[in-house]
C-alpha cells in the first residue's frame, strides 16, 4: 500500500525491505511514482525511482481538524488526509490569498472503486467558484503570457512543473521537490467553461469552502492536489473532521403562504470552519441530504431559518444566492 495514494505495487526479490525499486505492474516494466510507501509496517520513500532506507512513518496522512499554510515554488502539491470513520461531511476551507491557485479533492466516498474528483468552492466574498481561483490583477507568467486573467484559456496556457509531496515531519511541503518536471498544469480554460476552469475576481476571493460527502465509515482517506502556476505560491488550508450539516425545514416555491415548511434543507455555512449556523445565509452550500451527496436543486424555497420564515434562492451550483423574510409567500 502506498502512503500517498492507496494502491497495489510490485517488487522483484525476496521482500519489500530488501528491494531497491517498486513497480506499478507485475511484469516490472513501469516504475511506481515517487512518494512514501509502506508494507507490513515498513515505510520507505522512493525518490528518482530508488527506494530509501526504512524509516518511521506513523502516519503518512494529514489528520482532520488541521490547519496549515502551504507555500513553495511553481509546482503541483500533493497530500492525503485521514478523516476517520465518523460519517457526515468533511469541510475544507481553502484561501488562495490572491495568488492564483487550485485545490482539487479526490475521494471514493461511496466505495465504488471510482473516486469522485472535484474543484469547486463557495467563497465568502463571491459565492460559487471553481477550478483555478484568485485575483486577476496578479501578474505571473505561464506559457508565455505576461498576466493571468479570466481570458487566459484562449492562449491554451499549460506548463510542466515540479511535484511536491506533503512531509508529515515538516508539517508542510519540502523546499526541494519530490520529483522535477513531471507534473503538467493546465491547459486552463476561460471562466466557467471546459474541464479545467479559471474563476478569477477583481478583489480577493477570501476563504472558500469545499464540501466533501462522507456517508460511509469505511472510506477514510481523501487525496488533495494543489496547482501553483505562478513562480511562487502560498495558500491556507483547513480540513475538518466529518460533521453533520445544518438541518432546516423548507418547502419549494410556490407556497400559498409563509407556512408549511416540512422538507429537509441542509446547509454548510461558509462563515465557520464547523459549517454550523442557526440561520441560512447567502453563499451557504445547500443540499438534499445530510451527507452532502446531492445539492439542492435550483429554485426558491420557503425555509424556517432561525425561527423566521424566509425565501431562500439556490443557484444551479447548489449555493444560496438570496435570503429575504417571507411576506405573503415566496
Amino acid at each position: 500500500m502506498a502512503c500517498i495514494n492507496s494502491t497495489t505495487f510490485y517488487w522483484p526479490g525476496a521482500s519489500f525491505a530488501s528491494t531497491t525499486t517498486i513497480y506499478s505492474d507485475p511484469g516490472f516494466t513501469t516504475i511506481a511514482p515517487d512518494g512514501w510507501y509502506q508494507q507490513a509496517g515498513i515505510y520507505r520513500q522512493m525518490s528518482g525511482g530508488v527506494l530509501g532506507a526504512a524509516t518511521t512513518c506513523p502516519t503518512c496522512s494529514l489528520p482532520c481538524n488541521t490547519t496549515f499554510s502551504g507555500s513553495g515554488n511553481q509546482g503541483q502539491f500533493f497530500l492525503s488526509a485521514n478523516v476517520g470513520t465518523t460519517t457526515g461531511v468533511v469541510l475544507v476551507i481553502f484561501n488562495p490569498i490572491n495568488v492564483p491557485d487550485k485545490c482539487t479533492w479526490s475521494f471514493d466516498y461511496d466505495n465504488s472503486g471510482t473516486p469522485t474528483v472535484a474543484s469547486e468552492y463557495s467563497s465568502q466574498n463571491f459565492g460559487y467558484l471553481q477550478g483555478l481561483i484568485g485575483t486577476d490583477s496578479w501578474a505571473c507568467t505561464l506559457g508565455g503570457s505576461p498576466q493571468m486573467t479570466n481570458a487566459l484559456g484562449s492562449s491554451g496556457f499549460s506548463a510542466t512543473v515540479d511535484r511536491y509531496d506533503y512531509d508529515t515531519a515538516l508539517g508542510n511541503f519540502p523546499a526541494t521537490p519530490t520529483s522535477v518536471g513531471t507534473q503538467t498544469l493546465g491547459p486552463y480554460d476561460p471562466q466557467g467553461t471546459g474541464t479545467n476552469p479559471v474563476d478569477f475576481r477583481a478583489t480577493p476571493v477570501g476563504s472558500c469552502m469545499m464540501v466533501i460527502p462522507k456517508p460511509l465509515p469505511t472510506t477514510t482517506t481523501i487525496d488533495f492536489v494543489f496547482d501553483g502556476p505562478c513562480s511562487t505560491t502560498g495558500w491556507s488550508f483547513f480540513i475538518g473532521c466529518p460533521t453533520p450539516l445544518n438541518n432546516f425545514k423548507c418547502s419549494p416555491s410556490p407556497t400559498p403562504a409563509c407556512t408549511g415548511a416540512t422538507d429537509p434543507f441542509f446547509t454548510a455555512h461558509i462563515g465557520s470552519p464547523s459549517g454550523f449556523a442557526t440561520s441560512v445565509f447567502v453563499h451557504d452550500w445547500a443540499f438534499e441530504d445530510q451527507n452532502g451527496i446531492n445539492k439542492k436543486a435550483a429554485g426558491t424555497y420557503l425555509v424556517e431559518s432561525g425561527g423566521v420564515p424566509q425565501c431562500v434562492v439556490v443557484s444551479s451550483d447548489g449555493v444560496v444566492t438570496s435570503v429575504a423574510n417571507c411576506v405573503g409567500n415566496c
